[in-house]
């Protein structure tokens, strides 16, 4: 049986979801993931820490993070809507995942970025490396941006929490309409919090719909 747990990560910046899977090996369950509690004004003892470095080293973790299973990271911005609860910049989600340090190697990633009142933009990327300490996200291998009936293709894309962009200065594909506009640029900034996609050394080509071409 796997166990799914959800941690948050709450930094001066912001705070990170994280949701992880223990899975079943030879001495219970186990995963490479070490999650600090709050902290506490009880020092931990002494043979405490031994215990749980003994624990460590029975399931097979040698300090190199290492984690499978579904996983979630959201970033959020220090602005507070409407004296709501924060909502999210960024949110990645994906399978079969290794963790390094405080960088994690998403496969397969499905990405979302969100604008005001919700509104979202899908990206998926065949890799997404995320930064938690700088909260950087770097999606490439091919990624493609969907937002409402527009579709964007590109090389890369990185993501920014700090100054609430995405950007990239590699070539840029985006069709509109099923296909009939067709733009190319040579570089993008995705600024969700506005609204707006901002293409650089953009080139505009209109394709009639098929049955009108002269």
């Amino acid at each position: 049986m796997v166990r799914k747990y959800r941690i948050a990560l709450a930094t001066a910046a912001g705070a990170i979801g994280l949701t992880f899977a223990l899975m079943p090996g030879l001495n219970g369950y186990r995963t490479g993931l070490a999650a600090e509690a709050p902290a506490s004004d009880a020092p931990a003892s002494d043979a405490a820490a031994s215990d749980t470095a003994q624990a460590n080293t029975d399931n097979g973790y040698d300090g190199a993070v290492k984690l499978t299973g579904d996983m979630e990271i959201q970033f959020f911005s220090e602005e507070l809507t409407g004296g709501e609860a924060k909502r999210p910049t960024f949110e990645v989600t994906a399978k079969g995942k290794l963790l390094e340090g405080d960088v994690l190697l998403f496969e397969n990633a499905l990405a979302v970025f969100y604008g005001p009142d919700g509104k979202e933009t899908h990206t998926s990327a065949p890799r997404c490396r995320v930064d938690r300490n700088e909260k950087l996200a770097y999606l490439e291998g091919g990624v493609r941006l969907e937002t409402g009936t527009m579709t964007v293709e590109l090389e890369d894309l990185l993501w920014d929490n700090e100054k609430g962009e995405a950007t990239t200065d590699k070539p840029v594909t985006l069709t509109k309409d099923g296909g009939e506009t067709h733009l190319e640029a040579v570089g993008m900034t995705l600024i969700p919090k506005e609204e707006k996609l901002v293409f650089r050394g953009l080139s505009f080509l209109h394709r009639p719909p098929k049955g009108n071409e002269p």
